[in-house]
């Protein structure tokens, strides 16, 4: 019996050591994997911060079109024509590609501005606000890592991000325009239902 319940402690000790070392284990692997994250955003540089209740019209440029967005009020309008109903929601979207962009890179002090696509931008982003203009430069894409070249004309220096922003600001009047699921949405009017007729 002696033997028995000493071979029952040992394995119950054993038992007791394993639950302490998979615990230990997943509380390194969460404080590792917490340290990395840190270190990775500490390398990110702030690129562009716009705070987007604060624009009050901002443009971009499609095709050789320049396309303008103006807010009345609460609500958002295609500025040369308030009678197309816009989607809110795509609006908003758009806003926050430019409300917090980091960069991992950053070039200083570039002499010639060319060389990344500022002379022929693949777009010019404006935003209208109450204390003045943003406008930030899309140059060309790199076309080893797919990110781009943009510039802020708050400063000189040249910020590699990734392409959200790019395509965030590539959509057609057409793309921002609700459907008629989103204007019903909107307005809170549910669909016909017309089986029963």
């Amino acid at each position: 019996m002696n033997g028995q319940k000493k071979q029952f402690i040992g394995i119950c000790v054993l038992v007791v050591l394993c639950v302490a070392a998979y615990f230990g284990l997943k509380t390194y692997n969460a404080k590792t994997t917490e340290k990395e994250q840190k270190e990775e955003e500490s390398k990110k540089i702030e690129a562009v911060k716009i705070d987007k209740e604060k624009v009050n019209a901002f443009s971009y440029q499609l095709n050789g079109t320049t396309i303008t967005f103006e807010k009345d009020g609460d609500t958002w309008y295609y500025q040369p024509d308030h009678s197309i109903n816009i989607d809110q929601d795509k609006i908003n979207t758009m806003l926050a590609a430019v409300a917090d962009v980091t960069s991992e890179e950053k070039l200083e002090n570039v002499e010639d501005t060319s060389e990344y696509g500022f002379d022929n931008p693949t777009n010019v982003l404006t935003f209208t606000m109450g204390d003045g203009t943003r406008t930030i430069t899309i140059g060309m894409q790199n076309e080893i890592t797919n990110q781009y070249y943009i510039m802020d004309n708050n400063s000189d220096t040249i910020y590699i991000v990734d392409s959200s922003m790019s395509t965030a600001f590539s959509k057609s009047v057409e793309d921002m325009t609700a459907t008629a699921d989103t204007s019903s949405d909107t307005s809170g009017d549910a669909s016909t239902d017309t089986t029963g007729e």
